[in-house]
Parts: C-alpha cells; structure tokens; sequence
C-alpha cells in the first residue's frame, strides 16, 4: 500500500523528517512550564501535541510502509499499558489515602514527584483543583485521564455517601480477567485486518498483472486456461471492484478502531460491542447501589447520580429510565430487568437477600458473576471463530493456488 521505492526515497526522506519534527514538538509541549490549567482545557497545548502526533503517524505511514505500521502499532501498545498502570496507581495511591485519613493533596504532590513531563504536569494540576477546595470526582473529570472512565462513577457515588475510601477501594477493583481478554480481542482484530489488507494488495497486483499474462500465453500456444485457472481467476476480477474496496475500507476502519480503543484514546463502542459489554457496567451500577444498600440510603438520590454522571450514554439513558420507573412506584429490581441491567434469574437473587437483609452482599456478588461470564463468554467466541479465520485464509490461499499455479504446472506439461 505504502511501499517505498528508490523514486519515491525524497517522500520518504521527507516523511522522516515528519517524524523527527512531531518528536521535537512534544518534546517542547513537555518543557513549557506548568499551568493550573488541564491538558485537556488548554486549547494551545493541546493543539500543539495533537500536531505532533500526527506528524509522528503520518511519517511512520508513509516513510516506513508496513514497518512503520508496526512500530506504530508497537509504540501505542506500550502507551496504553503505561497509561493503565499509570491510572491504577493513581487510584491505589487515593484509596490509600483515603483509607488512612491522609489529606489528600500531599499524596497527589508526592505522586507527581514521581512522573515527569505532561504526566508530572497533569498530576500537578489536580493537586491545585484539591488544594483549591474541589471535590475529587470533580477535579478528576476537570483534568481527564487520570482515571479510568469507569472508575469515576463508584468514586462520584462514594463521595455522595461519605464513603470515599470505599468508592476509591471499589475503584480499584480488579478487572485483570476482561482486561486480558480484550487484550488478546483488539490483537487478534488487529492482525487479522492487516492481514486482509496485506493480502488484497497482493491479490490486486496477482488480477491487473498476472491474469493478463496468463491468458495471453495461453493464447499464444493455442490452448485455455485449466477450468480452476478459470473458475479463481473470475472470482478474484469479480472481487476486485466496488466488494473489496469495501471491505478493505471496513477493514481499515476495524483495525484503527481497534487500535485507539485499547490505547483510549476514543471511548465509544461499536453497536454490537454496546450490547456485549452492557452487564460490564451493570456491574459498576450494581457495586455502586450496593454501597447505598449498606448504609441504608436511597437508591433514587444514587441512580439519579449515576445518571448524570456515567460515562457511557445508553447506560446514563438507561438508568434515566429506571430512575422514571422508581419514581412511578415501579419495583427497582424489576425496573432494572425491564431496562437491560439485570436477568430475571438476578432478580430473583435480589429479592431473596433483600428478604434476608443481605442485599449489598448479593449485588457485588452478581457484579462479580457479570464480569466473570462476559469474560468466558468471549475467550469461548475467540477460541471459535479466530481459527475459523485462519482456516478461511488457508482456502483463500487455496484458491490462488488454483488460479495461478496450476497454469504454470499445465504449461510445463505441455512443453515437456
């Protein structure tokens, strides 16, 4: 796609040059001296390491074709795991605190001793937000990225109850099973739309180049092509137009989505993927009224909170809805089945603990269970359809076997 010839090395030079000059920007973004204004509010330095990113993606692109496309791939990996741990450590770091009764701010100053950079800066801009009279889940949403997303509605909902240290342990909360499991989803995804990619590119040159040649030499000794010559042949020029330049369109698409999703940097999900991960926030509802349930508070005050404040919108549309059916006098484990949070099979747990007075205890315990399930749920999908795939591949390569090779073997018999 991206290849790189010997008439083309001055783009290449060039796009190098791109590179080194993104480098250069962030590396000047990173020495600009800090601000009390976050990263994300700050439209000229946000703009100017914007720019240097895509200096540095277009270079890799277009100077290093397939390489490039790696190292980039490579380099936004290490990214997104830096990120995360990045993240975790901030919330172990709170929740410790928090636990302890230790002001928050000397522990936000100290974290920020330890990192350097935009990440240093950002950390100290929350430290400022604190020490400045702002709840935590407010500066946290000011500043952005300090936090997983999904991190901010149990600490919102901690902070309303007066439990902080338990919304910031909930946050905390180990998620290593889905985690690797996306991991290993956005890996394959990745690599199998490289290589279609790949592989189409080859088919392309393989039905402009190749095809004509062979049917011209065929020609000239008076002969046809072999019926599965014939058969392949039509089907890759069929394939050629407006379907595969579709699918690699898509492709493309899936690939990059796949890529800015596992590193964060966008946030939304496909319409399929909505419907997969919907009992994953469940579970973060869940835990978050089960904080209420323990303290005896009103579930309307914390699923009105959770409604403003989740950063997902259909489980904020959701719960919109649930908050509606409460108010109406409707049962709110009922109201959570009729809007998609829990099964009928949850419902019935609920309504036993309640009976019993255990009712905290069994919504972490179906908040475990969702996570538990989605996680088998999907390495069963990935176990059955990534070697399907693979398998689908091997008959594509099958076919241009039979397309290209098996002239070249009739061919031969024929002048020996």
């Amino acid at each position: 796609m991206f290849a790189v010839v010997p008439d083309n090395s001055m783009l290449a030079l060039a796009a190098l040059v791109w590179v080194l000059f993104g480098i250069v920007i962030l590396m000047v973004v990173r020495c600009l001296p800090a601000t009390d204004v976050p990263l994300s509010r700050s439209f000229g330095r946000l703009f100017f390491v914007v720019l240097g990113w895509v200096f540095i993606i277009l270079g890799l692109l277009f100077s290093l074709s397939i390489f490039g496309l790696l190292i980039l791939v490579v380099v936004g990996t290490i990214f997104a795991r830096r990120r995360r741990a990045r993240q975790q450590a901030m919330l172990w770091t709170l929740a410790v605190a928090a636990e302890r009764s230790i002001p928050l701010v000397p522990a936000v100053e100290a974290f920020a001793d330890e990192r350097w950079g935009l990440a240093g800066q950002e950390v100290r801009v929350l430290a400022r937000l604190l020490n400045s009279g702002k709840p935590l889940p407010e500066a946290l949403a000011l500043v952005g990225g300090m936090v997983p997303q999904e991190a901010v509605a149990p600490i919102r909902v901690g902070q309303e109850l007066g439990a902080l240290a338990e919304g910031l342990r909930q946050a905390t909360a180990p998620t290593g099973t889905v985690q690797s499991v996306w991991d290993q989803l956005a890996g394959k995804l990745a690599y199998l739309c490289f290589v279609v990619v790949f592989a189409s590119g080859i088919i392309t040159f393989m039905v402009l180049k190749i095809a004509p040649a062979f049917h011209k030499i065929f020609a000239d000794f008076g002969t046809e092509l072999p019926p599965p010559s014939r058969f392949g042949m039509f089907v890759w020029t069929g394939a050629l137009g407006l379907p595969l330049s579709l699918g690699c369109v898509f492709l493309m698409f899936l690939f990059f989505y796949a890529i800015l999703r596992y590193i964060g940097l966008i946030s939304w999900d496909l319409p399929l993927m909505s419907r997969v991960t919907r009992k994953l926030h469940a579970a973060t509802v869940l835990e978050s009224l089960a904080m209420a349930a323990q303290r005896g508070q009103s579930f309307p005050k914390i699923i009105a909170t959770l409604a403003r404040c989740y950063p997902k919108w259909p489980i904020r549309w959701r719960l919109h809805g649930v908050l509606v059916d409460i108010t109406g006098g409707m049962d709110f484990t009922e109201s959570l089945r009729t809007r998609g949070l829990v099964s009928q099979a949850d419902v019935a747990v609920l309504h036993a603990a309640q009976r019993v007075g255990n009712l905290a205890w069994a919504m972490r315990e179906i908040a475990d269970s969702n996570r538990r399930r989605l996680a088998y749920r999907l390495q069963a999908w990935l176990q059955v359809l990534f070697p399907a795939a693979i398998v689908g591949f091997g008959l594509v390569v099958m076919l241009i076997y039979l397309s290209y090779f098996v002239p070249l073997l009739a061919l031969i018999q024929k002048l020996s």
